[in-house]
């Protein structure tokens, strides 16, 4: 059984997923505090590939932590 979403990130400080709703091409998200889907924008090309989640970037400063 195909998904009609796709997972593109989750919000690490708001408890925010972000996905794209595949039948109607549409980047969606759902606030799980507050239970509300939000249209964010239509996509202009249909995804019909799976895609993988990725993770933000997050920089390390345990380098400046050893500068003190």
């Amino acid at each position: 059984m195909e998904r009609d979403y796709g997972l593109i990130a989750i919000h690490p400080d708001a408890n925010v997923v972000f996905f794209v709703w595949k039948r109607e091409d549409l980047l969606m998200s759902y606030d799980m505090d507050h239970g509300k889907v939000c249209f964010i924008c239509s996509l202009t090309e249909h995804m019909s590939e799976a895609f993988l989640p990725y993770l933000p970037y997050v920089p390390s400063f345990r380098g400046l932590a050893d500068q003190d």
